[in-house]
């Protein structure tokens, strides 16, 4: 009410310090001591600087949208933007009562996963840094439950060797696809492994056969990037849990080069380049809209095939209001049901 830290950024007369926290995800649990911990230290960061003199910014704000909001709504049926505000008021309420130091006059909540620095200026036109995390959603159906597990991944022509789908601990379709007798069993081999705030959740386990690993890269196949990936995760992830591997690259080697190709992968065996058979399989995917193309980001896809990211004038974008956003096996994103 007293406007108490309020800061005033036309003031020149003093050197300036911006502290910043990580906004909080507003979740229906409220603050927990970890939030506390880290505020308390940014809270005295800025005492300190205040009373060396200097006009001190710091602000807050909710990290209100993304898939921690995403899945809560799918876990409880409840809209995002109901149980999210709900949810800021708890968490503004607590903050007060700690007596941090923040302009509160300057309270923001996050829409959106592109932070200003990602976007850069190229010929002109405002791209994304991240437009690099281009890749493919893959739906894996579950028939006897009639779900489907949507994945995003940059390797769609690894689908042949994949042998098993890990998914998030929060992920909200663990509790319905694990039967009553396992459940005490994969309640114990819960692991963080895979990153609930990335992609949708789940990710593909597509260990490569052993041999390939004594190679940096095979030119136009696999890269060095990925074979040090897999040979560290999803090969590693296959062993601990004794997972068939199936070998999908042919690799031929020579004292000057090594080359390969695909097989065991019928709708590209014999084929030399990962990108002609990323291509093939995407557009397999969307004839049989088991899938498609696409970024984890929020890009606009107009309806001549044109790509862009909405002007700043424009912001905010309103999205329509969905009744049903529950995973189908018909969609790869809850937006795809708003046909209008």
């Amino acid at each position: 009410k007293n406007q108490t830290f309020w800061t005033d950024l036309t003031d020149n007369s003093k050197p300036k310090k911006y502290i910043l926290a990580m906004f909080p995800y507003p979740s229906g649990s409220g603050l927990h001591v970890g939030h506390i911990r880290n505020y308390a230290i940014t809270d005295a960061l800025a005492r300190f600087y205040r009373l060396k003199g200097y006009n001190v910014l710091m602000p807050i704000g909710w990290d209100a949208f993304g898939l921690p909001a995403e899945q809560y709504a799918i876990q409880t049926g409840n809209h995002p933007a109901n149980f999210t505000q709900k949810n800021i008021e708890n968490f503004k309420e607590q903050l007060l009562r700690m007596g941090f130091s923040y302009d509160w006059s300057k309270e923001v909540n996050t829409r959106t996963v592109l932070a200003n620095e990602e976007i850069k200026n190229f010929e002109g036109k405002k791209v994304s840094e991240r437009g690099l995390n281009r890749g493919t959603f893959i739906n894996f159906s579950i028939p006897d439950k009639n779900l489907t597990i949507a994945v995003f991944t940059k390797s769609p022509h690894t689908i042949y060797g994949v042998t098993a789908l890990a998914l998030s601990v929060n992920h909200p379709l663990i509790t319905q696809i694990t039967s009553p007798d396992r459940q005490i069993k994969v309640n114990e081999f819960l692991t963080n492994f895979v990153i609930n705030e990335y992609g949708t959740g789940a990710v593909m386990i597509n260990a490569f056969s052993p041999e390939i690993f004594a190679y940096k890269e095979i030119f136009g196949l696999v890269s060095e990037k990925e074979l040090k990936q897999n040979r560290e995760v999803d090969f590693v992830f296959a062993q601990k849990y004794s997972l068939p591997v199936k070998k999908i690259f042919h690799l031929n080697v020579s004292e000057t080069e090594i080359s390969g190709h695909f097989i065991n992968s019928p709708l590209f065996n014999g084929y030399h380049s990962k990108e002609e058979a990323i291509k093939i399989i995407n557009n397999y995917l969307e004839k049989e809209k088991k899938g498609g193309v696409g970024e984890p980001i929020p890009v606009i896809h107009w309806e001549n095939g044109e790509k862009e990211l909405i002007d700043e004038k424009k912001l905010p974008l309103t999205l329509p209001s969905l009744v049903d956003f529950r995973p189908s096996p018909e969609y790869y994103a809850p937006l795809q049901k708003a046909e209008n």
